[in-house]
């Protein structure tokens, strides 16, 4: 078959139908090598021709190259009617994709010749300017397959009341204030052999953000061609964040990043009450915790092991991620002499703390964690510098260093969220500015002890040294707040408290000094 004689390019028709199978892959797809481009025209023209014979829907051939009646995506979306293939050809498509209108497929050439090398050839490149791929509001029976999704601020965004399914998609290399990997936002989607891994999402969920807050979500993760969820980092919950979703969901995968995952992983985000649980069936894992101590340093470097301080490591919050999490015998992650900071040993912001792991310092005067936001977050609206978090983690502990900030009119030295006796002991937290949250900002949290903790020398006109919502129990003591300043203004009655907590049934606070707070 011939394109000028039988089945001209521009003229080619489909039903949008493609080969259905499930397909296995490696979990890094070949880059495309060697591969005879012209003979898979001649094959692909004939195939899309034999099944469009007679039939109304249409498929747009996009080529980088300009061999298509396209060279964007977006222009063939934007011009495609229900029912129409898009069908990209190899090539790096630096764009941010949406899809406005219902019924289309949007296929790289793996939909059609089950050659999974094109899903490594056929580049989404979102320039870091916004999502890669977003199926917007109310957008119905979307197919998308065979491309991989990077350098986006979030990879794919799949907007409320849509429906979808996505297949045999690489998403890697994004980043995000949440979801970096793919935003999945009260809607329907089905998930077949997608792979999500090293991206980073600074507040929480680096790989999916499973939102359903305030509405219905249903997500179904193939059975027979399972999904890759990664190596991804976060705030919180490093690979996967379900937010209040309406039933327990089980996740099976080819590949998760570790076995047994806690929460500190994926996290079940119960803001509103409902109570459910994630089960994730993994057959494989990206690799495994190191149980045991492990040392960070000024001078180290992230390829050490950490083991000793000859080999220590250079990032806290590298050491976090790799340190184990062991109820039976607790690690210990050493800070040693020096000041910490983004500019100074490229520190990430924020730390994540870990289920039974310390988090410990030389000693308040000894080691500074001067915590700075990263350029790329600090102009979205009400994005709070967080040094130190912790989500859904018990028995966490942090000793033995002060906490500061740099560079940031919004900051917080603790940020968690439904802690179980989280530890805070020897600590010293002065000259943050506190506006979102307060410089402890705390949400639920029982059993908790924090000694020997000051926290001064604060001006803010929002929150102020503490802030805890929902309830908190457990003891303070041996504390100093003090030194702060409110300037809030208000023409009623109210105004925003210095420190602020709502107690549980059992909440002590003992030899401790409140002084100078205005």
């Amino acid at each position: 078959v011939t394109r000028s004689a039988v089945c001209p390019q521009r003229a080619v028709k489909t039903r949008g139908g493609v080969l259905r199978q499930h397909l296995g892959h490696s979990f890094m797809p070949s880059p495309l090598m060697g591969v005879d481009m012209q003979r898979y025209r001649w094959i692909i023209a004939g195939l899309l021709c034999l099944m469009g014979m007679g039939l109304r829907a249409v498929t747009r051939i996009v080529d980088i190259n300009g061999a298509g009646q396209y060279t964007s995506i977006q222009t063939a979306v934007t011009a495609s009617s229900p029912g129409d293939t898009v069908l990209v050809y190899p090539g790096t498509y630096t764009e941010n994709i949406r899809i406005r209108g219902n019924t289309i497929s949007l296929f790289s050439l793996e939909a059609i010749t089950s050659d999974s090398s094109f899903i490594a050839s056929t580049v989404i490149d979102g320039g870091l300017i916004s999502s890669g791929l977003r199926v917007n509001e109310n957008v119905r029976n979307i197919k998308v397959r065979g491309f991989t999704i990077t350098n986006c601020r979030v990879g794919i965004l799949l907007d409320r009341y849509s429906t979808s399914v996505i297949s045999n998609c690489v998403i890697t290399g994004n980043q995000s204030v949440e979801g970096a990997g793919m935003i999945v936002f009260k809607c329907t989607t089905v998930l077949s052999g997608v792979r999500i891994f090293n991206n980073y999402a600074y507040k929480m969920a680096g790989g999916i953000y499973i939102n359903g807050n305030m509405g219905d979500v249903n997500i179904t993760f193939d059975q027979l061609n399972r999904c890759s969820i990664y190596n991804n980092t976060a705030g919180a919950g490093q690979d996967i964040v379900a937010n209040s979703i309406n039933n327990d969901l089980s996740i099976p995968l080819e590949m998760f990043t570790v076995a047994n995952p806690s929460s500190f992983y994926a996290a079940a985000y119960r803001t509103s009450g409902n109570e459910f649980e994630l089960t994730i069936d993994a057959q494989a894992f990206h690799h495994q915790e190191i149980n045991h101590d492990l040392y960070v340093s000024p001078e180290g470097d992230d390829a050490n092991d950490g083991l000793s301080p000859a080999t220590a490591l250079k990032t806290i919050r590298t050491a976090v991620y790799r340190v184990a999490s062991d109820s039976s015998n607790p690690k210990t992650v050493h800070i040693l002499p020096g000041t910490y900071s983004r500019t100074t040993n490229q520190q990430v912001f924020p730390i994540p703390m870990k289920s039974w792991v310390r988090v410990r310092g030389a000693g308040i005067e000894d080691t500074q964690v001067v915590g700075e936001m990263d350029p790329f977050y600090s102009n979205v609206t009400n994005n709070a510098l967080r040094v130190f978090t912790s989500f859904y983690q018990s028995n966490a502990s942090l000793e033995d260093l002060s906490i500061t900030s740099a560079g940031s009119d919004n900051s917080c030295a603790i940020w968690s969220f439904e802690e179980e006796a989280l530890q805070l002991k020897n600590l010293r937290m002065h000259d943050l500015k506190p506006y979102s949250y307060a410089v402890v900002n705390i949400r639920r949290a029982s059993n908790i002890l924090w000694e020997n903790i000051t926290v001064e020398d604060i001006t803010t006109d929002q929150l102020g040294l503490l802030y805890n919502d929902g309830y908190i129990t457990g003891t303070i003591r041996n504390s100093v707040f003090r030194n702060a300043a409110s300037t809030y203004t208000s023409n009623q009655v109210w105004a925003k408290p210095l420190i602020w907590t709502s107690a549980g049934q059992s909440f002590t606070v003992e030899n401790s000094i409140f002084t100078n707070l205005s």
